[in-house]
This record gives C-alpha cells, sequence and structure tokens, in this order.
C-alpha cells in the first residue's frame, strides 16, 4: 500500500475528506480511498500531529 499512499501525498491528497464530525484524541479524523486492484477499495482513516499521520481504521472491500 505504501506506493498509492506516497502518490496520494505527492499530489497534495486531493481525495481526503473528513472523516467524522467529533475529533479522535482532540483531532479531527480524516479519510480517503484507494483503489488497489485485486485487493479491491480500502479506505484509510487517520489524524494528523506534528507532521505525523496516525492510522486508525483500514476498511477493504474486496469485488
Amino acid at each position: 500500500m505504501q506506493p498509492p499512499l506516497k502518490k496520494e501525498t505527492n499530489t497534495g491528497m486531493t481525495k481526503v475528506k473528513l472523516a467524522i464530525r467529533n475529533e479522535v484524541n482532540g483531532l479531527p479524523c480524516y479519510e480517503f480511498r484507494l483503489n488497489l486492484g485485486k485487493i479491491g477499495s480500502v479506505r484509510i482513516a487517520f489524524t494528523v500531529y506534528n507532521d505525523l499521520a496516525t492510522i486508525r481504521v483500514v476498511l477493504v472491500k474486496s469485488f
């Protein structure tokens, strides 16, 4: 999953949106979706503090 994450970071995280209205540990929680081909669609929820992203949830949906 690392190459798609690097690509999203390099393109300015344009697919990122607010995941929930409530904060997680005082921080906004964001999410974005990646299509990983055979693995399927992946949703990643994360928080950011001091330029460090902490992944909170990874959901995989295969078709």
